[in-house]
Order: C-alpha cells, then structure tokens, then sequence
C-alpha cells in the first residue's frame, strides 16, 4: 500500500484560514451579516469557517464584534429610513434585525393562564366486540347516525 508523502512546499491546507483570510472573513462579515458570506470571500466553506472560530478564540471574537458591528449597520439603514419616509424593504429588514436582536426587535406576547385544567387520559383503544372479529361482519352504524 502507498502512503502519500506529505509536502513541505504546502503550507495553507484546506482546512485552515490565514490571517490575511481571517480579515478578509471579518471585512466580508460585517458587510454582509452571515457566515456562508463571509466563507465565500476567503474561499472557504462555512463549515470550515465555523470551526476555526469555534477554535480560534481571538478570531471568534473579532467575528463576534463584526456581527455587532453589522447589526449596528443594519439599525443605523432602519433609522436612516424612518427620518426619510422610505420604506424599502422595511420587513426585510425588520425581520433580520429581529433575528439579530430578538430580545430588543421580538414580537411581545404574555400568556397567563388562571385557574385550573381537568385532564383526562384515555390510553388503549377499544377492541371490536369478539363476535365482529369471529364471522368477519362489518358492524352496522345504528340508525340515525
């Protein structure tokens, strides 16, 4: 069996991010807001995008901090649209800012229940009377029904 000898010449596998990529994933990040973005511009997958964040605390901070820094985009659009009376893809936008922000942008809904709730379970299902199942009759609905 032949083992394929490693290259000393190789030195970014596919596997990893540069420091150069790791900029260019932070630049494409806050411009864009996601991931799949960002490990586009460095020619990567988000898969592997994910794991060097996960991996690299400093990076996934810088990451973190271009999310933040994007949502802020994202406000500055919405208040920039509301002083102007536009109302461009206000959804759209609404939307992702409450993706983004779910605690400031979410839709508020309390439910309280008072009082009490009577539950009854039934388990089992009922067996067909034995003299149906013995001369194979369909039973007959009673009259009316």
């Amino acid at each position: 069996m032949k083992t394929r000898k490693k290259s000393s010449t190789h030195i970014v596998s596919k596997d990893r991010i540069t420091p150069d990529q790791q900029e260019t994933a932070v630049e494409a990040y806050t411009n864009y807001g996601t991931l799949h973005m960002a490990a586009r511009a460095v020619g990567t997958s988000r898969r592997t995008l994910a794991r060097v964040i996960k991996e690299n605390e400093e990076f996934g901070l810088e990451m973190e901090q271009a999310k933040l820094t994007h949502i802020d985009l994202l406000e500055n659009i919405l208040l920039q649209r509301i002083q102007e009376g536009k109302g461009r893809s206000d959804l759209l936008l609404m939307f992702k800012l409450k993706a983004e922000l779910p605690n400031k942008y979410r839709d508020n809904i309390t439910q309280r229940h008072e009082g009490t709730i009577n539950l009854q379970v039934i388990s089992g299902v009922p067996r067909p009377q034995k003299e149906v199942i013995e001369d194979n009759r369909v039973p007959q609905l009673p009259a009316g029904v």
